[in-house]
């Protein structure tokens, strides 16, 4: 079979980009044949959610209009299927609609929220259960749904409310959590497309089960940096934990993102014995 993923970033930003990392070597192993779209380039040197050694076919969503060169290559390459996992481009999206049976991984809130992080964060982070809607407009200046800026915000209401308006022309949805099914179900998805397909577990087939122990001290959080995720409140519950055990805490936060700064400096500031090594590989989370 002939599978042409799509996917934002072909570098290694989170979670879905871990997964493809998983994915393509196994799709390529069960002799597919597999390309990719993407939006945005890796840094030189960084790691791919490709893998080198295969040299993908690959095309860059912004030159995919009709008529140009890269769309008569991949036309000529005739993908079976699109495996899609949220372009930010709504016109590549659609050219691929248009012309492929496509799937879509839906790992994030595209298309049902004006923000994509479905909560508010004033007057503090709350998790927001409303339905993309005219009243997201209303309140994402006074809930801080995602800036202060009206024109940010109706850019970003028409964006999601276009991505919304793609879910019936998937031949597929698949999802990874009950919450999400029910999500997409709430926002027109037919149950009959949505299925809850959990995602992979890098590295299971040698997996050792540790043996069972004491607890020593150190906690590990794994995963991007940035506000819904939740690491500022570990770093602000440490103190506490500690004191009510009786021991003092080590932390450990792998990953990398937009408040990995803000992070270092709450921990520095509540005094915190925190390492931030960044991105790890399967291997090394293990």
């Amino acid at each position: 079979m002939r599978i042409l993923i799509a996917t934002s970033c072909r570098g290694i930003v989170g979670g879905l980009e871990t997964y493809l990392q998983i994915l393509i070597p196994a799709l390529l192993k069960r002799k597919h044949a597999v390309a990719m779209v993407y939006d945005y380039f890796s840094n030189s040197g960084e790691p791919t959610v490709d893998p080198p050694e295969a040299e993908l076919p690959r095309w860059r969503s912004a030159d995919l209009a009709p008529g140009t060169d890269s769309w008569r290559d991949l036309a000529a390459w005739n993908p079976d299927v699109v495996y899609s996992h949220g372009l930010e481009s709504i016109e590549a999206e659609q050219q691929l609609l248009d012309h492929y049976p496509t799937v879509l991984y839906a790992h994030t809130y595209r298309g049902t929220c004006i923000s994509g992080q479905k909560c508010h964060t004033f007057p503090r982070v709350n998790p927001c259960s409303r339905k993309l809607g005219p009243t997201c407009l209303v309140l994402f200046y006074p809930r801080r749904c995602g800036g202060l800026n009206p024109v940010v915000a109706w850019n970003a209401y028409a964006k999601h409310k276009a991505f919304n308006a793609h879910f019936p022309a998937y031949r597929a949805v698949l999802v990874a959590s009950r919450h999400m099914r029910d999500e997409l179900q709430r926002h027109g998805v037919r149950p009959d497309q949505l299925h809850l397909t959990p995602l992979p577990v890098a590295g299971t087939d040698d997996l050792i089960v540790p043996p069972r122990r004491m607890p020593g001290g150190r906690l590990l959080f794994v995963g991007r940096l940035f506000d819904v995720k939740g690491p500022r409140f570990l770093i602000e519950a440490i103190p506490k934990a500690a004191q009510r055990l009786g021991f003092s805490l080590t932390l450990t936060i792998a990953g990398d993102g937009p408040q990995r700064r803000s992070l270092e400096d709450l921990a520095q500031k509540r005094h915190v014995d925190t390492e931030f090594p960044g991105w790890e590989d399967a291997s090394r989370r293990q």
